[in-house]
């Protein structure tokens, strides 16, 4: 439940900004009623959770109920809302074997990067997922100056030559950097000040600290973390950046995914960002917290050399987004999508997304099109973690108008899930009289703690935001670990039956939506949050008689927690 009490933090600190219109005047308040004894009182509801209760028709009304006394909106009825997703998924034809091979084959195409043959290969697999279902399917896609890294690595070449394991951080230089090694810390301008020597040309060790740490500014709209470090590197003269977190289990590695536009730089300007693409163009590789440690040791008695190498290429590329419509009897559509790069195989960032996007998709396409209330429109968003996660949503709004202006609700599949029974989802919903109740309703059905947080106008997830400003509801349910973002993250790890769980939680929500009138939410720009940082609809062009030509496929890395990573290449 910590999660809530950081979250709260957040809300002060946005109270602290001063002026807000009347409809965030609104949310504020109405998330301060809700988390007042929110922690204490879904506590009580943990005993409905457990594996051996039997839910009754009263355990669903003690939470609904709950949500209402934290509400100042009058919410939807509890028998419509309740009939609504129990009527769901009495009988499908998904299994927890099909949609655990589905998470293999996806895996094979991993890591799955944005102008590469292997994201190309997991656009054509969902299409061919989605139109084998007898869904009509398109692509659209996004251009974009990409970043492409063909060979790098590091080691010290004094006081022993020694090889490190390391990846490229997202989007950074290229360089061929043979320099002394310094070690700047945190990398923070007190950092600097308190070295007693000079880090101009030289390679620097830069504690990175923990994700939350470079993500936090972001959804105060601010500069994430990393890029300012960026920054200050450059402002100092440093070579190359060689960088750990402190939030990586064992060895392995970890990739931060701060924003990129299409057109080059990040969501707040920086002076790091070069030339008329906003190029990053110091080098910077990352490498395990223990390999680091040691590097540390080697500097405690005396001078460090190392080589840092990145070659590659910077170029305009393309992606494209997989859409699939299956219609419905009304003129109302219903929003399903998830992203499918990665940055390593990435199982739940995001092919348990995919999966269960999918699984959505095979269910209600197997439902007589009269049963359908609704339409649904799937989206697969493949510009998210090499570039923002906001580019798909605005472009599928701007480009799909027809379709957009009818939509209910978003349901946003974003690492649904790691593997795990007991774990913790966090989720974000808008504060809606439909939306809000019933997430909670078919958590509890799961024996999912349904920790439904009404904050989806306050921190916009990814594409939520672009939703959420046009006043379209939308649903979050966030499962991370400690591996996420690592080469650690794979789909091993999960168990089929806990899979099918998550996804069928979904396909339930699905159906409640399709079978329940959606209000609209008041169109509001969110106040901060990942989905709230990028707007701009522009995309770099192609030169007279250049196309797309993808890149090949970058290795595979797995492992590092209990023993080395393993590279495998394609």
């Amino acid at each position: 439940m910590g999660a809530l009490g950081d979250f709260n933090s957040l809300i002060n600190s946005f109270k602290k900004k001063g002026k807000f219109d009347e409809e965030q005047t609104r949310v504020l308040g109405q998330y301060d009623k809700y988390y007042d004894d929110f922690e204490k009182e879904i506590d009580s509801l943990k005993p409905l959770t457990a594996k051996e209760h039997n839910l009754t028709k009263e355990d669903y009304k003690k939470l609904y109920d709950l949500i209402q006394n934290h509400t100042d909106k009058k919410l939807e009825n509890f028998d419509k809302l309740y009939d609504s997703f129990n009527k769901g998924i009495t009988e499908t034809s998904l299994t927890a074997d099909e949609l655990y091979k589905w998470g293999r084959e996806l895996s094979d195409f991993a890591p799955r990067v944005p102008g590469t043959y292997s994201m190309d290969k997991t656009n054509d697999y969902i299409e061919e997922k989605l139109q084998s279902f007898g869904i009509k399917t398109w692509k659209e896609p996004i251009n974009f100056n990409g970043v492409f890294f063909h060979e790098w690595s590091f080691e010290i070449t004094t006081p022993v030559g020694k090889k490190y394991i390391s990846f490229p951080e997202n989007n950074v230089g290229f360089g061929d950097v043979t320099a002394d090694i310094v070690d700047i810390g945190r990398g923070f301008e007190e950092d600097y000040q308190n070295l007693k020597e000079d880090v101009k040309g030289k390679i620097a060790l830069i504690n990175l600290g923990t994700i939350p740490e470079h993500e936090g500014p972001c959804a105060e709209r601010e500069r994430y973390t990393i890029l300012h470090l960026y920054d200050l590197a450059y402002a100092h003269g440093v070579a190359g950046l060689i960088g750990y977190f402190t939030d990586t289990p064992g060895n392995t590695i970890k990739l931060l995914e701060p924003g990129i536009k299409p057109i080059g730089g990040s969501n707040v300007w920086g002076p790091a960002e070069v030339g008329e693409n906003h190029e990053f163009t110091i080098p910077v590789l990352n490498i395990g917290r223990p390999d680091a440690e040691e590097i540390k040791s080697f500097l405690a008695k005396g001078k460090v050399e190392g080589h840092l190498v990145i070659k590659g290429v910077r170029k305009v590329s393309t992606t494209n987004i997989v859409l699939g419509l299956l219609p419905g009897v009304e003129d109302r559509t219903l929003a399903v999508a998830a992203h499918s790069c990665t940055a390593f195989e990435g199982a739940v960032c995001d092919t348990i997304g995919v999966v269960g996007a999918l699984g959505i998709a095979k269910h209600f396409s197997e439902i007589p099109v009269e049963q359908r209330k609704k339409s649904i429109l799937f989206f697969f968003d493949s510009f998210h973690v090499w570039g923002n996660c906001c580019q798909t949503a605005i472009s599928v709004i701007d480009r799909n108008k027809t379709l957009t202006d009818k939509l209910d609700a978003l349901i946003w599949l974003d690492h649904i899930g790691d593997g795990k029974a007991d774990s913790f989802k966090e989720t974000a919903v808008s504060d809606n009289a439909v939306v809000w109740p019933l997430t909670a309703l078919t958590q509890l059905k799961y024996k999912i703690p349904p920790v439904v947080l009404p904050k989806a106008q306050i921190w916009a997830v990814c594409v939520t935001g672009a939703f959420q400003r046009l006043g379209i509801p939308t649903i979050t349910m966030q499962d991370m670990n400690d591996f996420t973002l690592t080469p650690e993250d794979t789909w091993d790890k999960f168990e089929p039956e806990v899979v099918y769980r998550d996804v069928l939680t979904h396909v339930d929500l699905t159906q409640g939506l399709l079978n329940l009138e959606v209000p609209r939410d008041t169109s509001a720009e969110p106040f901060g949050g990942c989905g709230t940082l990028f707007t701009d609809l522009s995309e770099p062009k192609y030169k007279e008689g250049e196309h797309y030509v993808p890149e090949k496929d970058y290795p595979l890395y797995i492992g590092g927690a209990n023993g080395p990573i393993e590279i495998r290449y394609k």
